[in-house]
C-alpha cells in the first residue's frame, strides 16, 4: 500500500518549513493531491525521490564547483546547486555568504592573477545572475506586505550580484524589492527613494573599484530619511569609509536578521 503523507510530515521528513514544502509542491517538484477538504497529500516514494535530489544537489554545492559549473555556463547545475537550498531568507542568506561570494571571489582571484580573462569572468556572473533571477522570481512570496525596499549598487559600481542577492533575500522576508541594478547615479537613486517611499533602502559595492565615494551618496541619505527608510550598506566598498546615517551588514545574515527580529 502507498504510504501517504500531510505536508507537515513531508517538512519533517525534509528537514524544511510547511511553507516550503507548499511551494515546492505549487511549483512542480513534487505531486500532491488534494483532500475534499483542500489539505495537500503526498506519496511517499515522490517525496523520496525529491529528497535524493536535493542530495545530489547539495553534494556539488561547494564554492570550487559551483566556480567551475559558473565558469562553464552550466546554468542547469548552478541552479540545482542553489534551489537545494533556496528555502527561507535565512538560507538565502547562506548561500550568499558561504557559497556565491566565496566562488566569485575565487573567479575575481583567478582573473587578477591572469589566470582567466574578462570575458570568463563575465561569464560566470551572467550564469550566476540568470540563475538567481530565476529561482526569486519563482520563490517571491504572493504577499509583499511589508512594503517597498530599493536596492542599488552605487555609481561607479558594476558588480551587481551582491545587490540580486539582497533584493532575494528581501523578497524572502517580505518586503516589494525594487532592484536598480549596476552603477545607478545618486540622484537618480535619491529620486527613485522619494517617488517610492521605501521601508528599506540598501546599497552593495563589491569594492571592486575601491571605496564608494560617500560624498556623493548625499541625496540618497537625504532622501531615505525624509521617508523614514532604514538605510544599509554592506560590501568591500564600503569598508573604508562610513556613509552617515546607514547602518553597516557585514553578511546577508546580519541584514536578515535585523529585518526580521520583532520591532
Amino acid at each position: 500500500m502507498t504510504e501517504i503523507l500531510s505536508t507537515s510530515e513531508v517538512a519533517a521528513t525534509l528537514g524544511a518549513s510547511e511553507a516550503s514544502v507548499k511551494r515546492w509542491a505549487d511549483e512542480g517538484e513534487f505531486a500532491c493531491e488534494r483532500t475534499p477538504g483542500g489539505h495537500r497529500r503526498f506519496h511517499a516514494s515522490a517525496v523520496a525521490a525529491f529528497a535524493a535530489r536535493l542530495r545530489g544537489a547539495s553534494g556539488l554545492a561547494d564554492p570550487a564547483s559551483f566556480a567551475e559549473r559558473a565558469l562553464a555556463s552550466d546554468g542547469g547545475a548552478i541552479e540545482a546547486m542553489l534551489r537545494s537550498r533556496w528555502t527561507s531568507p535565512r538560507a538565502i542568506a547562506a548561500v550568499a555568504d558561504q557559497l556565491v561570494r566565496p566562488a566569485l571571489a575565487d573567479v575575481g582571484a583567478r582573473w587578477a592573477a591572469g589566470k582567466l580573462s574578462v570575458a570568463d569572468e563575465h561569464v560566470a556572473s551572467a550564469t550566476v545572475r540568470q540563475a538567481l533571477s530565476a529561482l526569486s522570481d519563482r520563490r517571491a512570496p504572493a504577499s509583499l506586505e511589508r512594503g517597498p525596499a530599493v536596492i542599488a549598487c552605487p555609481a561607479g559600481e558594476s558588480h551587481e550580484l551582491g545587490a540580486v542577492l539582497v533584493a532575494a533575500a528581501l523578497r524572502a522576508v517580505g518586503f516589494d524589492a525594487r532592484l536598480t541594478g549596476a552603477d545607478t547615479p545618486p540622484r537618480d537613486l535619491a529620486r527613485l527613494v522619494a517617488s517610492v517611499k521605501p521601508r528599506v533602502v540598501a546599497l552593495s559595492a563589491s569594492g571592486a573599484s575601491g571605496d564608494v565615494d560617500v560624498y556623493a551618496l548625499a541625496p540618497v541619505v537625504t532622501a531615505a530619511r525624509r521617508c523614514g527608510a532604514e538605510l544599509w550598506v554592506g560590501g568591500r566598498g564600503f569598508a573604508g569609509t562610513r556613509l552617515r546615517g546607514a547602518r553597516v551588514a557585514g553578511t546577508l545574515r546580519e541584514l536578515v536578521d535585523a529585518l526580521e527580529a520583532p520591532r
